[in-house]
């Protein structure tokens, strides 16, 4: 039978001005079970998110009428596949950005659609990339420079190489080129657009129409693109329009703190 430690007198006098004690559990605040929840980064000083992929999510949402919340206190390693944004729904699944439209019921694309989304992305996106805000360097040689090797074609020679006793690190960017295909891609738009309300001459508002909006708010933000957008007014006049009907949803709070 093994002996009984008894703990010394001494050390059980320390531990008795240290009493264990349980505490409740603390409730987090949660959205409430029946709002769809959509993750997007925000805007310094707007309700617009300042990101083009989620802020083409969210135009797309108000526009089709889907009242969401939103939760903008999370960043992209926390969202699937590391990228914002994400909707999450009320039984708990969380959607990546491709398949909110499905989700939302948007129609499906056409193929000049898809057609329109490849020029914004290879013509428009670049511009945005060139001229995006360089929070951190960290940031900058994770995120951008991957959406750099992806956007750009043929790839650029890197600034460094064998000869230089600097790693390689950053890549020549033809700043040139992406503002004159910024400029042809609003050009392109512009001739596409024509008179109508929507564009591809939809009778109500679809996944390309939010794309595009999202894209042409993003550029007009930055000084040195809303030069460029502002010759072509039918552009600025349609940007206004789709922006009022976005605003006009009021999306609610989370009901995280953000």
């Amino acid at each position: 039978m093994s002996a009984k430690i008894s703990t010394p007198r001494r050390l059980a006098a320390f531990y008795s001005h240290f009493p264990l004690k349980t505490l409740p559990e603390v409730e987090g605040r949660r959205p409430s079970a029946a709002t769809p929840t959509l993750w997007i980064q925000p805007a310094p000083s707007s309700p617009l998110s300042a990101d083009v992929d989620c802020l083409a999510a969210q135009a797309l949402l108000a526009l089709l009428g889907k009242h969401v919340a939103l939760r903008t206190d999370l960043t992209a390693q926390g969202a699937v596949d590391g990228r914002l944004p994400n909707l999450q729904l009320p039984d708990g699944q969380l959607l990546p950005a491709h398949a909110i439209a499905n989700w939302a019921g948007a129609p499906a694309e056409v193929d000049e659609a898809r057609a329109w989304v490849s020029l914004l992305r290879s013509s428009i996106r670049p511009a945005l990339l060139l001229h995006a805000p360089r929070q951190s360097l960290l940031d900058w040689s994770r995120g951008k420079r991957d959406e750099w090797r992806a956007l750009l074609s043929p790839p650029p020679p890197p600034a460094t190489g064998l000869g230089s006793p600097l790693p390689v690190f950053g890549t020549r960017v033809d700043v040139e080129g992406v503002r004159h295909q910024f400029a042809a891609a609003l050009h392109a738009l512009a001739d596409r657009l024509g008179r109508d309300q929507w564009f591809l001459g939809a009778s109500s508002p679809t996944a390309l129409d939010a794309t595009v909006f999202a894209y042409l708010h993003c550029a007009m933000k930055v000084p040195e693109l809303r030069a460029s957008i502002d010759a072509f007014p039918a552009l600025v006049k349609w940007e206004q329009h789709v922006r009022a009907k976005v605003l006009d949803v009021k999306h609610q709070q989370s009901g995280y703190d953000v």
